[in-house]
C-alpha cells in the first residue's frame, strides 16, 4: 500500500473524503485510474482478494472486515469503508487503433500434435490433465459497507477544452455503449457520494428496458438466467481461479439459425471425444439423429479442416422453420461434402418463450445458443447476456453434491473419477461446481483492461455473469463463440483487433502484440472472479433490483418484464 496515493481521513468517525487530484493520461486515448482509499486501523493486501481477505482475518483477528479494493498493489481488505474512485470518461478519448500482430514476437505453436492429449467424453480440448494444485477454498461472506457515504471531488483536466462541473451519484455498473470512438472530453470535476450498500460497492437499481429486439440474435424470455443482470443483493464468495497456464481460448458452438434454409437430416456419427478417428469417419449410413426429421441447414458451409483444438465441443443449434424451436445436439461436425453429422441429442427449447437452460453442452446440459459470444454482441459493441465458460475440472470444481448447481442439471459422468483418471473433478472450492455463475466484483476496473474485447467481456462478466457449461480437461480458459453459416467470431475478432482468441500466450507475456494483451486481460479477469454464490431458481443472479436494464420486448412487443418484477425500479 506504500506506493498508492491515500487520502486523509477528515473526520473519522463519519469517514467524509474530500480531494482534489488532477490526474493525465497514462498513454493516448486511456484514462489514469485514480484511487482514494482510508484503510482505517487494520488492512491486509495481497494480489489475490482471497489471499487478502485470509492475511485479513489472520493479522486482523477480531476486526471486523468492511471492505476490500483493488489497486495497483493488488487488493486491500479493511476494517473500515475504502473509497475507490475510478474516472470513467463516458464521453471517451478517441481510442488509438490497436496495433498488428508483432512481427518481431515470437510466434506461437500451431502444430496440433505438440498439444496434450484429451480422452474426455464430453469434448472440449485434447490434452491430459496436468496435476491439480491445491486451490484453497474461502467461506468468507463478502464484506458489507453500512457506513456514512464518503464523498470525493475529482478535477482532471485534458487540452484544448473548457472546464466543466458535474455532480452525480455513483453510477450502477454499465456496459460500453458503443465501439466508436468519440472526441477528447472537457475538463471536468465529478462529485461522487457513495450511497450505503449491502455488498461491496453496490451499484444503483437499473433504469427500464429500451428498445427491442430480435429472438434470433437475443433469444429467450426476459428471465432466462441468460439475460438477467445480476442482482443487487448478489453475495461473492472468492473462486480461486487462476490464469490458464496454457493460455485464453474458445469452445466453439455450431448454430444454424436461418429457418427458411433447405431441409435435411442430420447424420449420425459414432465417433464423439476420441482423438484419433475423424467424425465424419463414423457416419453411420442410413441412421439419422432427432428421429430422423429434417432440420434446416444452410448449404456451403463446413468445419473442416479449420475446427479449433482436436476434439471440440461443437454444441449445436438448429432453428425450425417456425422461427422459435431450436433443436440441440453434440458434437455437431459439417464434413466436406456437406454432410452433417452428430452423436447425442439433447432437449429443444423455444428462443421465444423458453428458459435456455436445457442443451447440449454435455458437461452441464445447458444450453447449445444461449450464453454464447455472437457476432451480432460484436457488432453492438456490447454483450447483453451472461456468457458460457470452459475451466480445467480436475483444478477447479469441486464434486461436491454432485458437482453441479442450478441452472445446471447434470455434472461429467466422470465427477467421481480418481485423481489417476485423464479428466476428474478435483477442485477444493465446494461454491465452484458445474453451472456455477461466475462474475467479477463490482469495484474491479474493467477500464484498466487492454484490449477492448477485454473490456467487452469483462463488463458482460461484471453484469451478467458466466456460467460454467463444460469442462477442458486441461489448463484453458475457454469462452463459447459462434460459429455458422453466418460467420465466425474469431474471423471477426481477429479482423477487427488481430486478435488471435485461441493461443497459446500466458498472462505472464510482456510484449505489446494483440495476442499478449488479450492473454493478460483474460488473465485478469480470470484472477479476479467470483462465485454468486445465492444463484438460484428462486434468485437468479442474486436477490434484488437488476444492476442494469433488463432484456427489452421482442420486436412484436411482447416479452417485456411485467411490473413488480426484479426489473422495475
Amino acid at each position: 500500500m506504500t506506493s498508492r496515493r491515500r487520502l486523509l481521513l477528515v473526520g473519522a468517525a463519519a469517514l467524509a473524503l474530500t480531494m482534489i487530484v488532477v490526474g493525465t493520461t497514462a498513454e493516448a486515448g486511456r484514462r489514469t485510474r485514480i484511487v482514494e482509499t482510508a484503510e482505517g486501523s487494520c488492512f491486509a493486501t495481497a494480489t489475490r482478494l482471497g489471499d487478502a481477505q485470509r492475511q485479513f482475518r489472520a493479522s486482523c483477528p477480531g476486526q471486523p472486515q468492511v471492505d476490500c479494493d483493488r489497486g495497483r498493489d493488488g487488493w486491500t481488505c479493511s476494517d473500515q469503508q475504502i473509497a475507490t474512485i475510478i474516472v470513467r470518461d463516458r464521453d471517451r478519448d478517441a481510442r488509438t487503433p490497436e496495433a498488428g500482430p508483432d512481427p518481431t514476437a515470437p510466434s506461437q505453436p500451431s502444430d496440433p500434435s505438440t498439444a496434450p492429449e484429451r480422452t474426455s467424453t464430453t469434448g472440449g480440448e485434447s490434452g491430459p490433465s496436468p496435476q491439480p494444485s491445491s486451490i484453497p477454498s474461502s467461506s468468507a461472506a463478502p464484506p458489507t459497507t453500512g457506513s456514512t457515504p464518503a464523498t470525493s471531488t475529482i478535477v482532471r483536466t485534458t487540452p484544448s477544452t473548457t472546464a466543466r462541473t458535474e455532480t452525480t451519484a455513483r453510477p450502477s455498473t454499465t456496459v460500453r455503449p458503443s465501439t466508436t470512438a468519440r472526441p477528447p472530453t472537457s475538463a471536468r470535476t465529478v462529485t461522487t457520494a457513495r450511497p450505503p450498500a449491502t455488498s461491496p460497492t453496490a451499484p444503483a437499481p437499473a433504469p427500464a428496458p429500451v428498445g427491442t429486439r430480435d429472438p434470433i440474435e437475443y433469444p429467450f424470455a426476459w428471465n432466462s438466467p441468460w439475460n438477467l443482470p445480476l442482482g443487487s443483493g448478489a453475495r461473492y464468495l472468492p473462486a480461486d481461479i487462476e490464469p490458464p497456464g496454457w493460455g485464453p481460448g474458445i469452445d466453439e458452438d455450431v448454430l444454424f439459425l436461418d429457418p427458411d434454409a433447405p431441409l435435411r437430416r442430420i447424420n449420425r456419427t459414432t465417433v464423439g471425444w476420441e482423438r484419433t478417428p475423424t467424425r465424419c469417419g463414423g457416419l453411420v449410413a442410413g441412421v439419422f439423429q432427432f428421429g430422423g426429421d429434417a432440420l434446416p441447414v444452410t448449404p456451403g458451409f463446413t468445419t473442416e479442416p479449420t475446427y479449433t483444438n482436436n476434439t471440440p465441443n461443437h454444441a449445436g443449434a438448429f432453428l425450425e422453420p417456425d422461427g422459435r424451436t431450436i433443436r440441440q445436439s453434440q458434437p455437431v461436425h459439417v464434413c466436406s461434402d456437406g454432410r452433417v453429422v452428430t452423436k447425442v441429442d439433447y432437449p429443444d427449447d423455444d428462443i421465444i418463450s423458453g428458459d435456455g437452460i436445457r442443451g447440449a453442452h454435455g458437461g452441464s446440459g445447458m444450453s447449445s445458443l444461449g450464453g454464447t459470444l455472437r457476432l451480432h454482441d460484436l457488432e453492438k459493441g456490447e454483450i447483453n447476456h451472461a456468457l458460457k465458460l470452459t475451466i480445467q475440472a480436475a483444478r477447479y470444481l469441486s464434486q461436491n453434491e454432485g458437482g453441479y448447481r442450478w441452472p445446471a442439471w447434470k455434472a461429467d459422468s466422470y465427477v467421481n473419477a480418481p485423481p489417476t483418471a485423464s479428466c476428474y473433478y478435483g477442485g477444493t472450492n465446494p461454491a465452484v461446481r458445474m453451472g456455477a455463475l461466475l462474475a467479477l466484483p463490482p469495484d474491479f476496473d474493467t477500464d484498466a483492461l487492454d484490449t477492448e474485447l477485454g473490456q467487452m467481456l469483462g463488463d458482460a462478466l461484471q453484469t451478467y455473469g458466466g456460467y460454467v457449461v463444460d469442462d477442458v480437461c486441461w489448463d484453458k480458459f475457454l469462452i463459447a463463440t459462434e460459429w455458422g453459416p453466418q460467420g465466425r467470431v474469431t474471423d471477426e475478432v481477429e479482423r477487427r483487433w488481430g486478435i488471435e482468441m485461441q493461443s497459446r500466450e500466458k498472462a505472464t507475456c510482456t510484449s505489446s502484440t494483440p495476442n499478449c494483451r488479450y492473454a493478460r486481460d483474460i488473465g485478469a479477469i480470470v484472477d479476479a472472479l467470483h462465485v454468486i454464490d445465492n444463484n438460484t431458481p428462486s434468485t437468479p443472479g442474486g436477490p434484488g433490483t437488476r444492476i442494469a436494464p433488463c432484456a427489452p420486448p421482442f420486436r412484436d412487443g411482447t416479452g417485456a418484464p411485467p411490473a413488480g418484477s426484479v426489473c422495475s425500479r
